[in-house]
């Protein structure tokens, strides 16, 4: 193999060659100077696009916040009435008739389950030749879209009782079955915090191993009166319980 030997004025040349190269491969930063490396044409569109989407952008907050006034202004205001129609699944229930019932027939939170047939201890009071026999429609539910507290199922009970002048209905109630003290406690705390907030009377008791409360509000022009117990269940609910119903006695009290 052979070794060329170039002399030292060529050398010299080929280094300022190759430190030129290197010069001109450097990268640049576009942040530091795009208009000067990119031609103007391109530069100008690049313009036009960035300003394009600040108004879109812009645009696009204008439309959130509408869209978010709108929302909050449809929204239904916090009170008394309208936080007890959304535990009972926002139905009517001030209005305890046939269109309650089939109401909750169409939820899709709620499945009705078939009624008993034949008597248990004793036939009804029609059957004896008395007027008011009683049904009971049970309708089950295993979650809940307004409560936030964890319970393993719940049922919402109409009774309603027969007669000659048709069906009449009483108002609803809910059952709340917990797997433990400490669920049922949690979410006893949560339904007195939400009521004490919106009442304007309120009452506590206790009777041996069973809690209960009243509230009231004065002001409201729907739904005023709630009460709700909580205690062990029975053998058959195997759990605890909060049993939460439309009326109190605080007014009894006023009397």
């Amino acid at each position: 193999m052979s070794h060329f030997l170039l002399p030292e004025s060529e050398k010299e040349s080929c280094f300022v060659k190759a430190a030129t190269k290197k010069t001109t491969l450097q990268i640049i930063d576009p942040e530091q100077d795009t208009k000067k490396t990119t031609p103007l044409f391109i530069w100008g569109l690049r313009r036009i696009f960035e300003c394009c989407t600040l108004y879109n952008m812009r645009s696009l907050l204008f439309i959130f916040f509408i869209l978010t006034f709108f929302q909050c202004s449809n929204k239904e205001p916090v009170t008394f009435d309208t936080t007890t129609r959304r535990i009972f699944f926002n139905g009517d229930i001030y209005k305890n008739d046939i269109a309650l019932l089939e109401f909750y027939k169409r939820s899709k939170h709620l499945s009705l389950e078939p009624p008993l047939k034949g008597y248990t201890l004793y036939p009804p009071l029609s059957a004896l030749g008395q007027d008011g026999r009683q049904q009971h429609y049970t309708f089950r539910f295993r979650t809940h879209p307004y409560v936030s507290f964890s319970f393993r199922e719940g049922e919402l009970i109409i009774s309603s009782r027969k007669s000659n002048d048709g069906e009449v209905f009483g108002f609803p109630t809910l059952k709340f079955v917990f797997d433990s003290k400490e669920q049922s406690e949690l979410a006893y705390n949560n339904l007195l915090n939400i009521y004490s907030k919106l009442s304007t009377r309120k009452r506590f008791g206790s009777y041996k191993n069973t809690k209960n409360a009243e509230f009231t509000d004065d002001k409201s022009t729907g739904i005023k009166e709630v009460g709700f117990l909580q205690g062990k269940g029975d053998t058959l609910t195997n759990g605890y319980v909060i049993i939460l119903g439309l009326g109190n006695d605080l007014d009894n009290d006023k009397e």
